[in-house]
């Protein structure tokens, strides 16, 4: 009798496994045909089968009783938690959300792929405010985004059009409660690099501007004593070319 997994040496020279289910019983007068590991019919009988190695011992055992394994159900992302101390008493449960990360106001953002904040970049929901770099009640008051630094330099806000086209340019606008897109705004911008619109052809590439639809384009320098300059040219007071004060004109040729 030769059992599954038993390990037979053929005339020496040859090993296999056998791989049924069932023992095989083979007799001096009787021959089987077994199929080995690489799945080819090999003829045995027992004279032989010189060496005879018994893996396992015995047959194999009685199906045991199914296991408790997990309940039914569930959904993605959910997980088993205990309902009770008592054994195996389970049930599936929604991940519960992750606690806030950083303090109050502080917006939380992806740090290569960790949770993290600064206390630059926060929500005042008092005040509705977005504000970045802004520190203690430095906050105007109708302000959507507050935007402080401190740097002995230029601090910017950019709007870039890096688009090279004919009709592109790079605006901030201003629009009045009456106004949309095309009527009542003001609009100070650049334009692109080619720019060239015939419906506008007093603006040619990288001019800027400033002007207003639907209503009057005030200069004002508001306090007292204080004038509006024109300068051409240049930076420098040479290159100014018309000064108005509160009671004159005055041109360059004039000075």
């Amino acid at each position: 009798m030769i059992y599954s997994d038993t390990v037979i040496t053929v005339n020496e020279t040859e090993t296999i496994i056998i791989q049924s289910v069932e023992p095989v019983i083979v007799t001096e007068t009787e021959f089987v045909v077994i199929q080995d590991t690489i799945q080819t019919n090999t003829v045995i009988t027992e004279s032989e089968s010189e060496t005879v190695v018994v893996v396992n011992d015995g047959f194999k055992g009685d199906k045991g009783d199914t296991g408790l394994g997990v309940p039914n159900g569930g959904t993605t992302g959910q997980r088993l938690v205990k309902k009770s101390g008592t054994d195996y008493d389970v049930e599936w449960k929604s991940q519960p959300p992750a606690p806030p990360v950083g303090l109050d106001k502080e917006i939380p953002f992806n740090d290569g792929g960790v949770a993290n904040s600064d206390n630059n970049f926060r929500w005042n929901k008092n005040t509705k405010t977005l504000e970045i770099g802004v520190q203690g009640d430095e906050v105007f008051p109708h302000n959507p985004l507050a935007m402080i630094g401190s740097v002995d330099d230029y601090y910017q806000v950019i709007v870039h059009n890096e688009t090279e086209g004919i009709s592109a340019s790079s605006d901030y606008i201003a629009v009045a409660d009456n106004g949309d897109d095309e009527s009542y705004y003001l609009d100070l911008g650049i334009n692109s690099s080619i720019y060239d619109q015939p419906d506008f052809n007093a603006y040619k590439a990288n001019d800027a501007y400033l002007y207003v639809n639907g209503g009057n384009l005030v200069l004002n320098a508001e306090t007292t004593g204080k004038q509006v300059k024109i300068a051409v040219g240049g930076a420098k007071e040479e290159n100014i070319v018309a000064n108005f004060s509160e009671t004159k004109l005055t041109l360059k040729d004039h000075y």
